[in-house]
C-alpha cells in the first residue's frame, strides 16, 4: 500500500514538473516573438522618422538654394531653363505631405543637385540656349551627363551640355538663339554644346551617337560630329549628317552653302551645294552630285478640301536630270510617321484619295539617274474637312490629352492635343487649337497649393471630352 502511495505521488510530481517546463518554454517563445515584433515596429518607426527628418532637411536645403537663385538677375531665364529642378522640388514637397518620405528624399536630392549646378553657373551664360520648335512622338532630353531623362514638349528649352534622343516614329526640331535650326529624325541621339569658331563667334555643336540630323545655319557656322568624322557647316547653309553605328557608315550632304568634312584619320573633303560624301570606317568617298530641290505647284499651301470630293491632285515642277521622284504625305509637319511613302514616282503629279479629316503635310524629293535622292522640297499642308455634318451621324467625343503643365508661379503653361477643328476651353476660358490639333496655352490661376486644370474639347457635332490635371502652384517659385 505504501508503495502504491509513493508511486502515485511520483506520478503526480512528474506530471506537474513537465507542465511547468512546457509553460516556461511557451512563455519564452512568446516573449521572443513579441520582442521581434516590437523590434521590427521600433525599427520601422525609427526608419520612417529618419527618412522624414532627412527629407525635411533636404527639402529645406533645396528651397534655400531656390531662394538664392531668385536673387540673381537672370532668375526668370534660369527658372524657365531649369524647370525640372523646381518641378522636382514641388513633387518632393507633395510626397512629404503625403508621408511618402523615401520618395520625397529622392526628389529633394535630385532638385538640390540641379539647383546647386545652376547656382554654380556664372550669370549671363545662357545665350546659346535652344528651344524645341516642334516635337512629334517620343522625344526626350537630359540635363548634362547625369540628369534624368524627361519627355520633351514644344517650347521646352535646351542648354549646352544637354542630350536629346528620339525613338522610332519620332522627330524634333530645335532652334538656337543664333537662328540655326537642327532637326533630329527618328532613332537619333545627340549631345549639344557650343564653342567659339575661328572667327570668334559661337557655333552650335551636335555630337551624334547615332541617327540622322538635318540643320540650317544663318549668321554663324555649325558643326556636327560623328564617332568617325567632323563636319563644319558654313553660315547660311542647309546640310544633313547621318551615322549608322551598326554598319559604321556616315552620309554627309549639303543642300545649300558648303561644308568641310574631316575623317578620323585626317582625310578631308570640301562639299558645295548639292553634293554629298559617304564614309565607311575612316575612308571618305569623293563628292557626288545631288539632284535639285523640287518646287511644289498645286494645291496652294493650307488649302481646304471637303471630304465629299473623294480625291485631290498634287503636282510639282520637274527637276532637270531627275529620273523620278519620292513623295511623302504625313499628318505631322516633321514627317515622323507617314501615310504615304512612295520613293518611285515617274510623274510630277499624284492623286490622293480622301478617307479622313484633319491636317496633312506633303513633300517631294527628286531622284537622280544613279538612284541618289536629293533634298526634300519645302513642305506644304492641306486640310480635309466635312462641311456638312449631321449631329446624329457623330456620337464620338473628340480625343483630348493634356500632355504637360508647367508652373511658373501662378502662370501655367499647358500643352496637349485634341481633334483638329475642335473648340477648347481651359478652366472655362477659350483656348486656341493649332491646325494639327495641338495646343499650347498660358493661363493665370488665383489659388496656391494644389489646383486643377480642366480642359474641355468640343467637336463640330457637339460631342465633348473632358480631362483634368492636378498641379502644385507656389507663387514663391
Amino acid at each position: 500500500m505504501a508503495t502504491d502511495l509513493r508511486s502515485n505521488r511520483r506520478a503526480t510530481r512528474d506530471w506537474y514538473s513537465i507542465s511547468v517546463e512546457s509553460v516556461r518554454r511557451t512563455l519564452t517563445l512568446l516573449l521572443v516573438v513579441i520582442g521581434a515584433i516590437g523590434g521590427a515596429f521600433a525599427y520601422q518607426q525609427w526608419d520612417t522618422r529618419t527618412k522624414s527628418e532627412r527629407a525635411q532637411k533636404r527639402l529645406a536645403d533645396a528651397g534655400s538654394l531656390a531662394r538664392q537663385i531668385e536673387d540673381r538677375s537672370d532668375y526668370r531665364q534660369l527658372r524657365k531653363e531649369f524647370f525640372s529642378a523646381w518641378e522636382s522640388l514641388d513633387a518632393g514637397r507633395q510626397a512629404f505631405e503625403e508621408a511618402r518620405f523615401g520618395e520625397a528624399l529622392d526628389l529633394a536630392d535630385q532638385s538640390f543637385t540641379e539647383l546647386q549646378t545652376i547656382l554654380d553657373r556664372k550669370q549671363g551664360k545662357l545665350e546659346e540656349q535652344g528651344t524645341f520648335l516642334h516635337v512629334q512622338g517620343n522625344v526626350e532630353y537630359r540635363r548634362g551627363e547625369r540628369g534624368a531623362w524627361k519627355r520633351a514638349g514644344e517650347k521646352d528649352t535646351l542648354n549646352p551640355g544637354d542630350w536629346v534622343k528620339t525613338s522610332a516614329g519620332s522627330s524634333a526640331s530645335v532652334r538656337f538663339a543664333d537662328g540655326s535650326e537642327y532637326t533630329l529624325r527618328a532613332n537619333t541621339m545627340v549631345h549639344l554644346s557650343s564653342q567659339t569658331n575661328r572667327f570668334g563667334r559661337n557655333e552650335q555643336v551636335a555630337e551624334m551617337a547615332f541617327g540622322w540630323v538635318e540643320l540650317s545655319t544663318e549668321t554663324n557656322t555649325g558643326r556636327v560630329k560623328t564617332p568617325k568624322s567632323d563636319a563644319r557647316i558654313r553660315s547660311s547653309s542647309e546640310a544633313m549628317v547621318s551615322f549608322d553605328r551598326d554598319r559604321n557608315e556616315s552620309l554627309l550632304a549639303v543642300y545649300e552653302g558648303g561644308m568641310e568634312v574631316t575623317s578620323q584619320n585626317g582625310q578631308s573633303q570640301t562639299l558645295g551645294a548639292l553634293q554629298q560624301v559617304t564614309q565607311i570606317g575612316d575612308l571618305l568617298s569623293a563628292p557626288t552630285s545631288l539632284p535639285g530641290k523640287p518646287r511644289l505647284a498645286l494645291p496652294p499651301n493650307d488649302r481646304a478640301f471637303d471630304i465629299s470630293s473623294k480625291e485631290i491632285r498634287l503636282s510639282w515642277r520637274g527637276v532637270p536630270g531627275a529620273s523620278g521622284y519620292a513623295l511623302q504625305v504625313s499628318r505631322n509637319r516633321l514627317f515622323a510617321s507617314l501615310i504615304i511613302d512612295d520613293p518611285e514616282r515617274t510623274k510630277t503629279s499624284a492623286r490622293l484619295g480622301l478617307r479622313g479629316e484633319g491636317d496633312f503635310f506633303w513633300q517631294v524629293a527628286a531622284v537622280g539617274s544613279d538612284g541618289i535622292r536629293g533634298p526634300w522640297s519645302q513642305p506644304r499642308s492641306f486640310q480635309v474637312i466635312r462641311s456638312q455634318r449631321s449631329a446624329g451621324d457623330d456620337k464620338t467625343a473628340p480625343p483630348l490629352r493634356i500632355e504637360s503643365v508647367q508652373s511658373y508661379g501662378r502662370m501655367l503653361i499647358i500643352n496637349g492635343r485634341t481633334e483638329s477643328g475642335a473648340t477648347l476651353s481651359l478652366n472655362g476660358k477659350e483656348a486656341e487649337v493649332n491646325p494639327d490639333g495641338t495646343f499650347n496655352e498660358r493661363i493665370q490661376v488665383d489659388e496656391e497649393g494644389f489646383v486643377f486644370v480642366t480642359a474641355v474639347a468640343t467637336d463640330a457635332a457637339g460631342n465633348a471630352a473632358r480631362e483634368q490635371r492636378r498641379v502644385f502652384v507656389d507663387s514663391a517659385y
